[in-house]
């Protein structure tokens, strides 16, 4: 009954974890698994429906200030494993600038400059949790 480790941004604000394995904890089969907040304030909940049954599945919600206004559809998924690696995706996808920071306007007719040159693809900084 390891924790899966997921590493979330810097700045993350993180509650629970993702069991290796539930066979032996029914009773942390709960609507409470994990929840993150990222640094943009995008939240990733993590739960299990229904509560406390092993014939459940864990359900992922996304969303920004209301869990009833969700980004995307919800998840579900069985294994702890491949929830933990959709966590992982889903962090990497909502931790990226919501427009991209790499140009530079020099004038109104909004051309480029030529010193401006997209960089390489930056990640954000992690943290193991």
């Amino acid at each position: 009954m390891k924790p899966l480790k997921i590493k979330f941004p810097i700045g993350s604000t993180v509650v629970g974890e993702i069991l290796s394995d539930y066979s032996n904890a029914r009773s942390r089969l709960s609507q409470d698994i994990l929840q993150a907040t990222l640094p943009g304030g995008v939240t990733i909940d993590v739960g299990w429906m229904p509560r406390f049954n092993p014939d459940g599945r864990f359900v992922i919600t996304v969303f920004r200030d209301d869990p009833d206004s969700p980004l995307i559809a919800k998840i579900e998924e069985k294994s702890p494993f491949e929830t933990a690696n959709l966590v992982q995706q889903l962090i990497v996808e909502y931790s990226q600038p919501a427009e991209p920071t790499w140009y530079r306007l020099v004038s109104a007719t909004n051309t480029l400059s030529s010193s401006s040159r997209r960089p390489a693809k930056a990640r954000p900084d992690f943290v193991a949790c």
